[in-house]
């Protein structure tokens, strides 16, 4: 018989020792859905941790449209959202900012 999850939770304390300051990076996920909580949040907190980090210690403010358009390549790969802005020609990076709380509809945006 073939078993699957219907939900995976993924919970991380800042400190265990003082639950006052709350969870870091931390989802819920399911078949459909996922939700990110404090999805910036990390122990080192550095300004790369907020955006795409590259293997040379570079960032971007926004997904990385290079890499992106080499990913999509493959259906697993692929953002309905990203696209949908890449075909605007839009330079409003601001869309991209984490926030405490980000929901992803898996179905359409599965490379949150």
């Amino acid at each position: 018989e073939n078993v699957q999850r219907k939900i995976i939770k993924h919970f991380e304390m800042i400190d265990v020792n003082d639950k006052e300051q709350g969870f870091k990076a931390s989802y819920i996920r399911t078949n459909e859905w996922k939700l990110l909580i404090n999805s910036s949040l990390s122990f080192v907190e550095i300004p790369s941790n907020k955006y795409w980090v590259d293997y040379d210690d570079s960032f971007t403010t926004k997904p990385p449209t290079e890499k992106y358009q080499n990913m999509v390549n493959s259906e697993l790969f692929q953002s309905k959202c990203y696209d949908e802005y890449l075909l605007s020609d839009s330079d409003d990076e601001s869309i991209f900012t984490y926030d405490e709380v980000m929901l992803f509809k898996i179905s359409e945006d599965n490379i949150e």
